[in-house]
């Protein structure tokens, strides 16, 4: 089926009547969905062939967020977004009316992601809390020298 509206050559997946109660799942109940998460996060959390994880990333281009699927596949980190058009959802060719729909139709149907990469997705990632060290300890410097200044700051106006 052709996407209302377009001139896109590529299909919609019709959904049938199990995956029709993914529509009112939602990504953010997903246990493959990280919500934000760097692209060195999540190489470090896909550990074996065919794991895989949907996530949020800052575009380079534009700065705005994109929901990427980041999977590994013959030893290497792939991270395909899922791009958007009028409310369907891809990686490639096949559009779904969800990003829920669009991962289970490739986790159940075994086939490739892109025919470039021949990835599979077999086994979700759970969600995993990453403290990011740097960005913690740039906080308690910066508290640290504003203390600094305000007792400076006092002393100067006392003496």
């Amino acid at each position: 089926m052709r996407l209302p509206d377009t001139k896109l050559d590529n299909r919609l997946e019709n959904v049938n009547d199990d995956e029709s109660a993914a529509k009112s799942e939602t990504l953010d109940n997903a246990e493959w969905y990280h919500g934000r998460l760097s692209r060195r996060n999540a190489a470090e959390l896909l550990q074996d062939n065919g794991d895989f994880l949907v996530r949020l990333a800052r575009s380079k281009t534009d700065c705005s967020l994109k929901v990427v699927l980041s999977a590994k596949w013959e030893g290497r980190h792939y991270h395909f977004e899922i791009r958007e058009r009028h409310g369907f959802f891809c990686v490639e060719e096949v559009y779904f009316d969800s990003v829920v729909n669009l991962v289970r139709h490739y986790l159940s149907k075994q086939c490739p992601l892109t025919r470039r990469s021949g990835a599979l997705i077999k086994e979700p990632v759970g969600r995993v809390q990453f403290l990011d060290e740097p960005f913690i300890l740039r906080g308690a410097i910066n508290v640290m020298v504003a203390c600094l200044i305000i007792i400076f700051l006092y002393i100067c106006s006392v003496l």
